[in-house]
């Protein structure tokens, strides 16, 4: 071991065999070939640094084939159409992008042979001028390129030199020297130990980098802020000059641009897409990776970036699930490597989780602040109800509403008039939630509006709908219908709109129902209304109502009904308005055995009152 170390310390002073001026180098010189390599074998075995083995290793070769320079390229496989090559060994270079090629251009020019050396000439020597020019090496003049390659697995060498303008009288002896295999096993030896060395160090970087990107991304749970973080990340994972971060709307499961960086403004507005369109959309549809080496040559490309040569994207999957997509693209061709696409895929899985979380908390937020609107929705509903029912010794009131979501599109209204009479109104708006309670308390606020000018009743619907058709969209109406009880005349005068027909219960027991004068509201701009005139005697029972009432359902799917209705109306018209009003909401609660209601419930009840 110490006779090893000694002469291994001893080859590191002199340095590789084309530097030497000593007694050594001049024996060297005169070996012939074969012994001159195997002299190469022994003495690189005693190397445990292998870049400077390597360095060595290259010169050695120089000097003995008499070669101006060496240049040594990694082949690489980058995506299931193109190879690299890739300059070795890495140290600062002016150019480090790799020269990219298609599998059919290298089959038509590259050299095939794993096992040979072989002196370039014709077509593939003008393909070979053009990988040493992607270096930007100037090597003036080439008389000759020689190919030495390091035996690969596949099709093509795993790597090869180049010797350039080799000029050695004996290289055609040593073209055919049989110890020229055994030297390219050395090499590929001491290469690949090169380059799992690069590649493991490169690797804990990379892993060091994708903590600290994770730990990065998960700190905040601002969608907007998360997303920029992450573009931003990739930044430090894998080169990019532009990038984006497309999101699929799961509602319309389209792809809708999130955000972005170093894309020129006047072709951001080709990042839009849909699924299926594009490289991103693709990927989206598909839901697998693509690395695309040259964009020229992949169709599917939109140019965002007139200076992309390549591009790489990626699917953010949560499970099953795509949430989107990672684009990148590099000014440079072949800018992306099949292990960074396995990085980028591992970082999708940490940015999906992020994704994630911030779309819960946005949600979330939403959601409170929507609950926070619909608050106040239900509280400007509330006071537009009327606080006091218009109750006097001639006529007595009852009233109940209840939305079937946090605020509905029903409302009554029970006003007594300048006049001593008593106005009276129920409506039903069609939509539900927020849309119907903003329609209601549009509604609301033109009929109050027009109540005041003392019209008579088809008069007040007839502006009422006037108004109402100007401020709602096409497909939206609402059922309205009003009354003016005179209770000294012991009078009824009402005008439907659309609406349930009312139910006017006789104090010997008959029914009357009050049916619709005119078509709802918000229909026809210019329609006319009737109004009509019953008596409203005392004993007699008036109930008002929407169609949450007749609707309600139970277990089995049956409907209240109308019918059902009456006949409790009938046996409950003896009781007060209060109690007619609670036992009709009790009968429907009992009717539907805790089922939700799916529309609003809304009822009004007068009572004409008894001396």
């Amino acid at each position: 071991m110490r006779r090893l170390k000694a002469q291994q310390n001893h080859f590191n002073e002199l340095g590789p065999l084309a530097l030497r001026k000593t007694k050594v180098d001049t024996n060297v010189r005169s070996m012939d070939f074969d012994a001159r390599l195997r002299a190469i074998r022994r003495r690189y075995k005693l190397f445990t640094q292998k870049q400077k083995a390597f360095d060595y290793f290259s010169k050695d070769l120089c000097q003995i084939l008499g070669a101006a320079e060496a240049l040594f390229f990694l082949v690489q496989k980058i995506s299931s159409r193109h190879y690299g090559l890739e300059y070795f060994p890495s140290r600062p270079h002016p150019k480090s992008e790799l020269f990219v090629f298609s599998e059919s251009a290298a089959e038509a020019h590259f050299i095939k042979a794993n096992k040979q050396f072989v002196r370039i000439n014709g077509k593939v020597h003008a393909f070979f001028e053009n990988v040493i020019r992607s270096v930007e090496h100037d090597s003036g003049p080439l008389r000759s390129i020689d190919f030495f390659p390091i035996p690969g697995a596949g099709k093509f060498p795993y790597g090869f030199f180049l010797f350039l303008n080799a000029d050695n009288p004996q290289l055609k002896t040593f073209l055919q020297g049989k110890e020229w295999s055994r030297i390219g096993k050395l090499a590929y030896e001491i290469v690949r130990d090169v380059v799992a060395r690069k590649q493991h160090k490169q690797e804990i970087k990379e892993r060091d980098t994708l903590l600290r990107v994770a730990q990065k991304i998960s700190s905040s749970l601002s969608l907007d802020k998360v997303l920029l973080s992450i573009i931003e990340s990739l930044r430090h994972v894998v080169p990019l000059d532009s990038g984006a971060i497309f999101l699929i709307n799961r509602e319309t499961r389209e792809i809708e641009h999130a955000t972005d960086v170093g894309y020129p403004d006047k072709h951001r507005q080709l990042l839009k897409m849909k699924i299926g369109e594009g490289v991103s959309g693709w990927v989206a549809k598909t839901g697998r990776a693509i690395n695309v080496p040259d964009v020229k040559s992949e169709p599917r490309y939109i140019n965002a970036d007139p200076k992309t040569k390549s591009e790489v994207a990626v699917p953010i999957r949560r499970g099953n699930q795509i949430l989107g997509v990672f684009n990148l693209e590099s000014h440079k061709y072949a800018a992306f490597t099949p292990r960074q696409i396995k990085l980028l895929e591992a970082f999708a899985g940490s940015a999906a989780v992020a994704i994630q979380n911030a779309w819960l908390y946005r949600q979330t937020l939403e959601k409170r602040e929507l609950e926070q609107d619909l608050n106040i929705a239900r509280n400007i509903q509330q006071a537009l109800l009327p606080h006091r029912l218009p109750n006097n010794s001639l006529v007595s009131f009852a009233a109940f509403t209840r939305a079937s979501r946090q605020v509905g599109g029903d409302f009554y209204d029970a006003l007594r008039l300048a006049d001593g009479n008593i106005s009276i109104a129920v409506a039903d708006v069609s939509g539900k939630s927020v849309p119907g309670a903003l329609m209601m308390v549009a509604l609301h606020t033109i009929f109050r509006g027009e109540l005041r000018r003392g019209r008579r009743t088809s008069e007040i619907i007839t502006q009422v709908n006037r108004a109402f058709s100007e401020k709602i969209t096409v497909g939206h109406f609402a059922t309205f219908f009003h009354a003016i009880i005179y209770p000294r005349t012991k009078r009824l005068v009402y005008c439907n709109a659309g609406h349930n027909p009312v139910i006017l219960v006789k104090k010997d027991c008959n029914v009357e129902q009050l049916e619709a004068t005119g078509i709802v509201l918000g229909i026809m701009r210019d329609a006319k209304y009737a109004e009509h005139e019953v008596q409203f005697e005392p004993g007699d029972v008036l109930v008002a109502y929407s169609d949450g009432i007749t609707e309600a359902e139970n277990e089995r799917d049956e409907l209240f009904g109308k019918e059902r209705l009456v006949r409790f109306i009938q046996k409950q018209r003896m009781e007060t308005a209060c109690k007619i009003k609670a036992g009709i909401i009790g009968a429907v609660e009992m009717f539907s055995q805790g089922k939700p209601n799916q529309d609003d419930i809304t009822l009004i009840v007068a009572k004409m009152c008894e001396k």
